[in-house]
């Protein structure tokens, strides 16, 4: 579904990202690891349009994607998340989701003054939408809430729901339960593996906590100073001799 290949993003002097290549097949969850600073988000933000490459190409099933705005990337079927949640907190947890709908006839200047019952009638349809995945996500009860309001977590099941409106085919998630009590964080994890049993959605994950990784990813890349150093699943990828140094420099 994803093909990686020779990405590289310099800044300055500094290599963040160094000819790295690897590939996410449909339907699997695959975790992108590695020390602080080897390149991880980075390489997100390169896939999804956030930073123009240095070098290299991005595929989305065999369609270049490479340089492309980050909303025609959301367009063409990748959503994502952020490692600091990025939402409106002054906006309710339903109106952040509803600003993930794609071609509202209410951000058009006609369809608001002269097609008014269209306009409604999506959003009853976009509303009723919405509350399918808030609770399936057990938020539907926060819908009226303020987003600055709640806690973290919560914050980080809103984020996912609006990531989910945008109706992706790819999920990419950043740092998913960095800053969340660990019995929360089995609580999301378990939505992860729902949503690709259930809908056959397909993910690739940063994430720092190890447990997480190897309890959730069935294929895991390894970036080391920018460069990829190994891959393979949990078993091998955690006795890799370069994966232990990379980690705890012995």
């Amino acid at each position: 579904m994803l093909k990686v290949e020779n990405l590289s993003k310099q800044f300055g002097g500094l290599k963040a990202v160094n000819q790295c290549s690897f590939e996410v097949q449909e339907g699997m969850i695959y975790g992108l690891i590695g020390p602080n600073g080897s390149g991880k988000t980075t390489t997100f933000n390169l896939i999804t349009g956030f930073l123009e490459p240095t070098g290299g190409r991005v595929f989305f099933k065999d369609q270049e994607i490479t340089g492309l705005a980050p909303h025609r990337i959301a367009h063409l079927g990748i959503g994502r998340t952020f490692q600091l949640v990025r939402l409106f907190h002054n906006m309710t947890v339903m109106e952040n989701v509803l600003l993930a709908f794609k071609g509202q006839s209410g951000e058009r200047l006609f369809s608001a003054f002269f097609r008014p019952r269209q306009v409604t009638r999506e959003q009853m349809a976009n509303e009723k939408q919405a509350m399918v995945l808030l609770e399936m996500l057990q938020i539907a009860h926060l819908r009226d809430e303020y987003v600055g309001n709640l806690g973290y977590a919560q914050q980080k099941l809103v984020e996912l729901c609006r990531t989910l409106m945008t109706e992706p085919e790819m999920i990419l998630l950043d740092e998913l339960v960095a800053g969340i009590s660990p019995a929360f964080a089995e609580r999301l994890l378990d939505y992860i593996r729902q949503l690709r049993d259930e809908q056959g959605l397909t993910f690739l994950v940063v994430e720092h906590n190890m447990h997480v990784v190897m309890s959730l990813c069935e294929w895991i890349v390894v970036l080391n100073y920018g460069s990829k150093i190994a891959e393979g699943t949990p078993e091998e990828v955690s006795s890799n001799p370069k994966v232990i140094d990379a980690y705890l420099g012995v």
